[in-house]
């Protein structure tokens, strides 16, 4: 009697266990359906980009706030060579480390250096450092000695002025 008790527990487990599965699915369909339906009469009309922005105002009204290519080709442009520096310089966009011979750019009010390639792209939608947030376009000076003046032992391949 032992053996047919097993089997009626087997069986009544096995049978709440596909009752419960097709609850659940037949659930799951009919809220995506209810979805769908809401979604298809414009009812459920959530902008993506409005709930997770942080800025004030319409954000699909913001202004694009990269440099302009002119501000961004006036920044200093060195190649990077190892003897120069005691620690290998490393860009904080890309995260690699400079090699030997690679131009870069130098931002000449925070003095921190970046891949060429890498610093202007980031151009196209900022306007300051990736690193310290310092505004990237040079500061102008004032008065009669208004040359550019960059504290750091390379020699510049361009400084863009034109």
């Amino acid at each position: 009697m032992a053996g047919g008790n097993k089997d009626v527990t087997n069986g009544i487990f096995e049978l709440v266990s596909f009752v419960l599965l097709l609850f659940f699915v037949l659930l799951f369909a009919v809220i995506l359906l209810l979805f769908m339906i809401c979604v298809y009469r414009g009812q459920f009309n959530i902008s993506w980009r409005r709930l997770f922005s942080f800025a004030r105002g319409d954000p699909l009204n913001l202004r694009n706030v990269g440099l302009d290519a002119r501000v961004v080709e006036s920044l200093p442009v060195f190649e990077y060579k190892a003897q120069s520096f005691k620690e290998a310089l490393e860009c904080a966009i890309c995260l690699s480390e400079f090699e030997d011979n690679e131009k870069a750019r130098l931002l000449p009010n925070c003095k921190h250096s970046f891949h060429v390639d890498c610093i202007d792209m980031w151009f196209r939608s900022h306007s300051t450092c990736p690193i310290c947030r310092t505004g990237a376009q040079p500061k102008k000076r004032v008065g009669k000695n208004s040359t550019d003046e960059i504290s750091i032992n390379v020699e510049l391949i361009s400084s863009g002025n034109r």
